[in-house]
C-alpha cells in the first residue's frame, strides 16, 4: 500500500485499519485513542460511532493490532470511563489500567466533564519486565496530565475529539525503546507521531478520514509545531 505521507521517521496510511494492518510489518508498540463506542458524531465522517456494535468491533481491532505487534512489545488503548463496567466483556484477556487524571480540567470547576482518562495495557508474552536503559513496561499506572486540548480564543480544533499532547508524549516514552517503531491504527489528526518523532522514534499512521491524514501531515512536516497545534486526537 502507497504510504499518504512518509518522511523517513513517520509513515501515514490513509484506509480502514482492518484493511492496512495486514500490509504491515511487525512494530514493536501499539498505543491509540480509538473511537469510544459512546454514540458521538463525527462531523462529515465515514465512521458511526455505534454503541451496540463496539465491544466487538474494537476488539477485533485489538486483535488485528496484536499480530503486526513485536512479542516483546505491547499495546495502550484509550477507553470512555463511561464504559468501565463493559471492559472486562469487551476485551477477554487481562489487561493494566493507566490512569491520567487532567488537571486543567480538575481546576475548572465550570467544566462538568470526566476529569481522568484511561488505558488498557496489554503487554505482549515476551514483554521484559523490569528496568533497564529504558522503561519497557508503565512504571507507574499514573499520570498527571497539565497540557490542555481546548484551543485558545480564535483558533478552532482540528479535530473534534483532541487529545493533550503531554499523555502521548507520556505513553511513548515508557512503552517505546529509542529504537522502536510506534504504531496508532486510529491516528486521528496525528498527536502519538508526533510524540514519537520528538522522541527519537518511528512511528506508523493509519487514519479513515482524509482531512485528519492531511491534519497529521502538516503537523509532521513543520520543524517547529505550535503550542497550541499540540493538542489534538
Amino acid at each position: 500500500m502507497t504510504p499518504y505521507y512518509d518522511d523517513g521517521s513517520c509513515v501515514i496510511y490513509h484506509g480502514d485499519c482492518r484493511d492496512v494492518l495486514p500490509t504491515l510489518s511487525t512494530v514493536d508498540c501499539v498505543i491509540t485513542d480509538p473511537p469510544y463506542g459512546i454514540g458521538f458524531t463525527y462531523p462529515g465522517a465515514e465512521y458511526v460511532d455505534s454503541v451496540t456494535a463496539y465491544g466487538e468491533w474494537m476488539w477485533n481491532a485489538i486483535e488485528m493490532a496484536e499480530m503486526t505487534c513485536s512479542p516483546k512489545g505491547g499495546i495502550a488503548v484509550f477507553q470512555s470511563a463511561k464504559h468501565a463496567r463493559n471492559w472486562p466483556m469487551w476485551f477477554p484477556r487481562e489487561w493494566r489500567l493507566i490512569a491520567i487524571p487532567k488537571v486543567f480540567v480538575q481546576m475548572n470547576t465550570a467544566l462538568v466533564t470526566w476529569a481522568t482518562d484511561y488505558v488498557l495495557y496489554w503487554p505482549m508474552p515476551d514483554a521484559p519486565v523490569g528496568r533497564q536503559d529504558w522503561q519497557p513496561q508503565p512504571a507507574r499506572d499514573w499520570f498527571v496530565s497539565y497540557e490542555t486540548a481546548i484551543p485558545r480564543r480564535g483558533h478552532e480544533r482540528d479535530h473534534p475529539c483532541p487529545r493533550p499532547h503531554d499523555m502521548m508524549r507520556f505513553l511513548v516514552s515508557i512503552l517505546a525503546a529509542p529504537s522502536a517503531i510506534v504504531l496508532d491504527p486510529f491516528m486521528g489528526s496525528g498527536t502519538t507521531l508526533v510524540a514519537a518523532k520528538r522522541l527519537g522514534r518511528k512511528a506508523i499512521g493509519i487514519e479513515l478520514e482524509e482531512k485528519y491524514c492531511e491534519i497529521a501531515a502538516k503537523r509532521l512536516a513543520q520543524g517547529a509545531l505550535d503550542l497550541f497545534g499540540e493538542a489534538a486526537c
